[in-house]
């Protein structure tokens, strides 16, 4: 316990005597914060960018939320089928400058014309994905409409069964019932 307090006094006397230490000593530490900041970059990462999904991957993810839906009020084996009008489209976040200009016209009879020119230039907003490279921010996805459905299930040509299924189908996928075909399946 002497050795500690001897150490703690001898270490009290060493920065009265060179303050210079202390100074250092505080530049390195706030030095060593400073760089700390490089070093986490890998435990903060903030993800940007809407998580892109594949038109395929959408359509078949409405495949089964329906097919579900769908078993649950006839039961039995169902089977899915949707087409999409289109893929996904993504809007990105840009910025627009307008540039004005005024441009003179000389004539024969040199007289002279000024005319104004709009220019309007349009930019992309990026930003730095996982990999450090540079892609366009996206701001929305639109997922597309549904082109049609093809539903077969276990006793879906009887029709109150048909007419229960056309019904959950347009409702859920906001369709016209023209877009819907339901088909029964034989039980083998």
């Amino acid at each position: 316990m002497k050795d500690l307090i001897k150490l703690k006094n001898n270490f009290f006397e060493i920065l009265k005597q060179k303050p210079k230490i202390l100074v250092v000593a505080g530049l390195i530490g706030i030095a060593l914060i400073f760089l700390s900041s490089y070093f986490n970059n890998g435990e903060k990462k903030e993800n940007t960018n809407i998580s892109k999904i594949t038109a395929e991957e959408y359509c078949e993810s409405l495949e089964q939320k329906l097919s579900s839906q769908i078993k649950d009020v006839v039961g039995g084996d169902v089977k899915v089928m949707i087409t999409l009008e289109s893929g996904i489209e993504y809007i990105y976040a840009s910025e627009s400058k307008n540039n004005e200009s005024e441009v003179e016209d000389a004539y024969a009879n040199n007289n002279q014309k000024s005319q104004k020119q709009k220019e309007m230039q349009s930019n992309y907003i990026t930003c730095k994905d996982e990999n450090g490279k540079e892609v366009p921010l996206v701001v929305t996805e639109i997922m597309p409409n549904v082109k049609g459905v093809v539903v077969a299930c276990e006793n879906g040509d009887n029709e109150v069964i048909n007419s229960a299924i056309k019904s959950l189908v347009t409702t859920a996928l906001d369709i016209g019932e023209n877009k819907v075909c339901v088909l029964g399946t034989q039980i083998q």
